[in-house]
């Protein structure tokens, strides 16, 4: 199966995050959480994902979430990282191993950022055998670039690689098809490599 992925992100122009539940109280910090909402098509709001790994000043000011959520549409599973996230690889794997299919990462890296956020974004999508869509603000700061990494297999060879479509630094629509079904077969193949009773062994 072939997936069309459509993404429009909104940013407050000065590129913070905001909550209504934010305060200048100084009583009221760490007491918000940092969050990416599922949208529903009837406008809704279906479910969010709270970050996990608050950065910079946003520990200050952010709580740390816990858990990752998986959703769905249309048969097709999807589990979201927030920027930071990224460079943590037990977040990808604990969405893979629970089923996504795809994996977000909504991000706001600098300009000098851009290109080792790309290469944890395609190590994400490699470890796991996961697509990965990673989408960048846009500002003078911040670098754009976003990427949607997908994956081909080399069938005579027997070795998987990412394919990236990667957005300019500008403002962009990027649209890429995303091979759910060979994705799905090369993760079930991995996933039986994984030794999880041997990792843990310090000898």
């Amino acid at each position: 199966m072939l997936m069309k992925i459509w993404i429009m992100i909104i940013i407050n122009d000065d590129g913070n995050v905001s909550s209504s539940n934010s305060s200048s109280n100084s009583n009221n910090a760490r007491r918000v959480y940092i969050s990416a909402p599922v949208i529903g098509a009837d406008g809704s709001i279906v479910g969010r994902q709270f970050k996990l790994h608050p950065f910079g000043r946003e520990l200050s000011m952010a709580k740390p979430g816990k858990g990752i959520r998986i959703f769905e549409y249309n048969g097709v599973r999807f589990g979201i990282g927030i920027c930071h996230d990224v460079v943590f690889p037990e977040v990808a794997r604990l969405a893979a191993r629970n089923g996504a299919d795809i994996l977000f990462f909504p991000s706001k890296i600098v300009n000098e950022g851009i290109e080792p956020w790309h290469i944890y974004v395609k190590a994400r999508a490699l470890e796991n055998r996961t697509p990965v869509v990673a989408p960048n603000l846009c500002s003078k700061e911040y670098g754009g670039m976003s990427i949607i990494v997908d994956l081909v297999r080399n069938e005579s060879l027997e070795i998987v690689l990412p394919y990236a479509v990667v957005a300019s630094a500008g403002e962009h629509v990027l649209i890429s098809d995303v091979d759910v079904e060979l994705s799905r077969r090369v993760r079930r193949e991995r996933m039986m490599e994984l030794r999880d009773e041997d990792y843990y062994i310090i000898r």
